[in-house]
């Protein structure tokens, strides 16, 4: 057994972390409140550890139903993720995304979203990746998005981040732009 690790790690902080926000969706189904991200909805289902059910995503199932219909956030929780190619547990999660995102049979591209939640943002997840799903959603082309991320040095950085993440969960196939803009909207 190793001795190294952090008095969080040791501690099971990050396990405690995971149940804290496992607890908070259970509430929220309990209440019949909203999943976020999703049109005007009530969550109806919650689920932990869903790999038996055919997800790589296997942290946390919420399912909500809108006016549109069923919606599922497969969501993993991380005390700390780092957003870069340095980052083990980053690259492992969008991996387990990318291969769920491509399963027609657990996950629905028009309606269904891809979660990390993390304990807080930095910084710079908040004025470049933050921004950079935003702007996926918001614009109404891949073109767009492009154009507009390549105006600033930060954000296309970031971009090219998560574009050489994709190309490795893609057993090392480049994205198109479009491909990339339809993942970032999920």
């Amino acid at each position: 057994m190793s001795e190294k690790g952090s008095v969080f790690q040791k501690g099971g902080g990050g396990t405690n972390y995971e149940q804290y926000v496992q607890s908070a969706f259970l509430t929220t189904l309990i209440i019949r409140g909203n999943a976020p991200g999703i049109p005007a909805n009530e969550i109806i289902e919650v689920a932990f550890q869903t790999t038996n059910r055919g997800y790589e995503t296997d942290d946390l199932l919420v399912v909500a139903k809108s006016n549109i219909g069923i919606h599922r956030l497969l969501i993993q929780i991380k005390h700390n993720i780092t957003f870069s190619l340095k980052d083990v547990t980053f690259k492992e999660v969008n991996k387990a995304f990318w291969k769920d995102y491509n399963n027609p049979s657990i996950f629905d591209k028009s309606k269904d979203r891809l979660l990390i939640i993390k304990s807080g943002l930095t910084i710079h997840d908040r004025n470049h990746l933050k921004t950079l799903l935003n702007w996926a959603k918001t614009h109404a082309t891949a073109s767009d998005f492009i154009s507009e991320v390549n105006r600033i040095k930060a954000k296309k950085e970031q971009l090219e981040v998560l574009r050489e993440c994709l190309k490795e969960a893609n057993n090392n196939v480049a994205l198109s732009d479009n491909e990339i803009w339809e993942y970032l909207k999920c």
